[in-house]
């Protein structure tokens, strides 16, 4: 039977966590607290890459143990109480800037699928809280804020009038991935199993064909993973094709 990461057609080498805990090992234990959420930021990344890797090559305890990590990770950079106590840019210690400043979408996104994928659903509301007009815009633009947001309230059960005004906005757009991705999310706040079966394989063939071409550590998706486990703690079914179900994390 073949393994995972040559389904998916990576060179064994290229799926070795290796790189990622050498990365992790190498953080500074000791540092500035104006450095505090950049090493946050970072260990938070290199604990998800890891995860992805360790999936990837099917050790599923090791795959929890960084998913786990990155948790925390978040939890402490969305909820901490280092912003208390950290300076800002401008070299004063204030709480409310870090909302409006620092930049959170990749962290957001990594908390979705692993969360999901670890059935931390109460984690997730808690932390869904973050979220927020406020938020600066992150890499991937306007419509990558406004799709998050817009699941943040849906996860929370909050504002979803407008969450759903702004996702039909986007499921009219022209950026294709986010475009997809509101299709999902109306789906599933609709609870329709017919179209959230097309919108899931519709958004799967997109990633497929794109977001997986890139590099190792996209080759599973947080928002598919996400939806995946969101439609089945909802009893909502969805199959899962043979070319897609390594793009989803399954723990369990």
């Amino acid at each position: 039977m073949t393994q995972r990461f040559q389904r998916l057609g990576i060179p064994a080498h290229a799926a070795d966590p290796g790189y990622f805990l050498r990365s992790l090992a190498n953080i500074p234990t000791s540092y500035s607290e104006r450095f505090h959420s950049d090493i946050l930021r970072r260990k938070i990344g290199d604990h998800s890459s890891a995860a992805v890797c360790f999936y990837i090559v099917e050790d599923l305890t090791q795959c929890a143990e960084h998913a786990q990590q990155v948790l925390s990770g978040v939890q402490e950079l969305f909820l901490g109480d280092w912003r208390h106590h950290s300076e800002t840019d401008d070299g004063v210690v204030d709480p409310e800037w870090w909302h409006a400043h620092l930049w959170w979408t990749q962290e957001y996104r990594a908390y979705l699928g692993w969360g999901s994928a670890l059935g931390e659903w109460e984690q997730l509301k808690s932390v869904s809280e973050y979220p927020e007009g406020r938020c600066p815009v992150g890499e991937s633009g306007e419509a990558e804020k406004v799709y998050l947001c817009s699941v943040a309230n849906s996860i929370l059960e909050k504002d979803l009038a407008a969450a759903v005004e702004s996702l039909k906005s986007l499921a009219g757009g022209h950026e294709r991935r986010f475009a997809l991705l509101a299709n999902l999310e109306l789906a599933f706040v609709d609870r329709d199993g017919a179209m959230l079966q097309r919108a899931f394989d519709q958004y799967l063939a997109y990633f497929a064909k794109h977001d997986a071409k890139q590099n190792t550590i996209v080759r599973v998706s947080f928002e598919a993973t996400l939806y995946f486990h969101r439609a089945r703690v909802a009893q909502i079914p969805v199959r899962l094709s043979h070319d897609h179900v390594d793009y989803i994390v399954q723990l369990d």
